[in-house]
């Protein structure tokens, strides 16, 4: 498993096609996490990551955030700010942590939680669990028996 890290400033990240931990660190940073069961940290700043195939868990941080999941079951977590994730065609387990946060399931059977705060939720295709938390939420499920 090979470590990857970024520095202060923006960085653009790109894993191998083994498994890889890419931390963002500093500044907004791209991260794509590419094939096989990776764990990206965006950290600090707004960044955007990509998990890409396999089973990856991807952690956006602080700040504002687009997390978007591969083609494996995947674990989008946000984290402080207002995240955008959206889900693949695995099971995927969404969750929005603080803050306002849009969750987008994708066509697998997903698991989407906004968290704390007022949140977007949208389940997709599948059978969804969709949790709103604290806040207004505005839930939707999708083609599938959605909870």
């Amino acid at each position: 498993m090979a470590t990857l890290e970024g520095g202060a400033f923006d960085d653009a990240l790109l894993g191998s096609r083994f498994s890889d931990v890419i931390f963002g660190r500093g500044g907004d940073d791209t991260i794509f996490g590419q094939g096989n069961d990776d764990v990206l940290f965006g950290e600090e700043g707004n960044d955007v990551l990509f998990g890409g195939s396999g089973d990856d868990v991807v952690l956006g941080g602080e700040g504002d955030d687009v997390l978007f999941s591969g083609s494996g079951d995947d674990a989008l977590i946000g984290g402080d700010g207002s995240d955008l994730m959206m889900g693949g065609s695995g099971e995927d387990v969404l969750s929005g942590g603080a803050d306002s946060d849009r969750l987008l399931g994708g066509s697998g059977n997903d698991v989407l939680d906004g968290g704390s705060d007022s949140d977007l939720l949208i389940g997709g295709a599948g059978d969804d669990i969709v949790l709103g938390g604290g806040g207004d939420d505005v839930m939707l499920g999708g083609s599938g028996d959605d909870v």
